[in-house]
């Protein structure tokens, strides 16, 4: 239990630092880069426990950090599933353009709505908490297409890794 319960801590500190060096100033070093460690997994299935803002820029950490995925698992031949469960604080980017306006502070609808689909056209499955819809007052018409309601994030994080899903937390 104890490597559980430390694992999704190590895992977003690996991808927060992934993220932390921007591909502009790589591509402007002198040297190139060396992988001494090559990843190649041959089956991989992940859940990513979308609970709070994680953001570089404007840019959900969470899905580009689901799109790397997908581009690793493509190009390895990587067999397996990925998972997005929403709940909590970041729950709003499910939300379709009229209900993403009066939940946010702006007018211009989803602006990451065109990164699900593509996920969700990618293969990438998209979970909804009821809980989070409940104390929000969101239907299920205030979601996205692509958005499955579950009975709770955590019941359904914890079924997928009693399946032996490994849990990202971006």
């Amino acid at each position: 239990m104890r490597t559980l319960s430390r694992s999704p801590l190590v895992l977003t500190v690996v991808m927060a630092t992934t993220l932390a060096v921007p591909p502009a100033l790589a591509a402007e070093s002198q040297e190139a880069i060396r992988i001494d460690v090559p990843v190649a997994l041959k089956q991989a299935n992940v859940v990513f426990n979308m609970d709070h803002a994680a953001f570089n820029g404007d840019k959900s950490v969470g899905l580009v950090q689901m799109q790397r995925m997908v581009d690793h698992f493509k190009k390895n031949g990587t067999k397996g599933k990925i998972t997005a469960v929403f709940h909590g604080e970041i729950a709003y980017i499910g939300l379709t353009d009229s209900a993403y306006d009066k939940h946010r502070p702006t007018k211009g609808g989803n602006p990451y709505k065109d990164a699900i689909k593509r996920l969700a056209d990618e293969g990438v499955e998209f979970d909804f908490c009821a809980n989070t819809m409940a104390a929000k007052f969101w239907a299920n018409s205030d979601l996205l297409p692509q958005f499955k309601v579950t009975t709770g994030a955590i019941f359904r994080i914890t079924e997928l890794l009693e399946q032996h899903y490994t849990e990202l937390q971006p």
